[in-house]
C-alpha cells in the first residue's frame, strides 16, 4: 500500500477529457473514468503522494463522512474552498512551508511542488463550480494510509 491521496469527483455527468475548460489542468494519466452499477462515473481531478499536511488538514475536517471499507471520505463544497485556500497559503509561503515540511515529509522537490500545488489550485476551483452545476455529484477524498 502506498501513501498516496487525492479527490476523486463521482458523478452522473459523463465527462470528456475534451469538455474540460482550457485552464483546467489535469493530466491526461490521472484523467482515468471508472463506472460502476449505481450509474457514477469516477474522476480523479487531484492528487498528492506521501503529502502529510495536506493529507492531514482535509483528514482534520469536522465534517467528514467516512467509508471504512473504501478508505474514503466524502467532501463537501465547503471543504474543498477551505483546502483551496489551504493550498495558495502554502504557495505563497512555499519557503516557510519547505523549511517545515519538505525535510523528508514529501518526495517532492519544491520547484515541483510548487507547480503541482498551481495545478491543484485551479482544478479545486473548477470542481467546486462542477458540483455546484451538479449537485447530485460526490466528492471522494481517497487515502491509502
Amino acid at each position: 500500500m502506498g501513501l498516496d491521496n487525492g479527490i476523486v469527483l463521482a458523478t452522473k455527468h459523463k465527462i470528456n477529457a475534451e469538455e474540460l475548460p482550457e485552464y483546467v489542468k489535469i493530466d491526461a494519466d490521472n484523467w482515468r473514468e471508472k463506472y460502476d452499477n449505481s450509474g457514477y462515473f469516477y474522476y480523479d481531478v487531484c492528487y498528492w503522494r506521501k503529502c502529510w499536511n495536506i493529507r492531514g488538514y482535509v483528514l482534520n475536517f469536522s465534517n467528514l463522512d467516512y467509508d471504512d471499507e473504501k478508505y474514503e471520505y466524502r467532501l463537501e463544497k465547503d471543504n474543498l474552498i477551505l483546502l483551496q485556500h489551504k493550498l495558495v497559503n502554502y504557495l505563497c509561503y512555499m519557503n516557510k512551508w519547505e523549511e517545515e515540511y519538505m525535510d523528508g515529509k514529501t518526495i517532492w522537490e519544491a520547484d515541483v511542488m510548487m507547480n503541482h500545488l498551481a495545478r491543484e489550485i485551479v482544478n479545486l476551483g473548477w470542481l467546486i463550480d462542477f458540483i455546484t452545476e451538479h449537485p447530485t455529484s460526490k466528492v471522494i477524498f481517497y487515502d491509502s494510509y
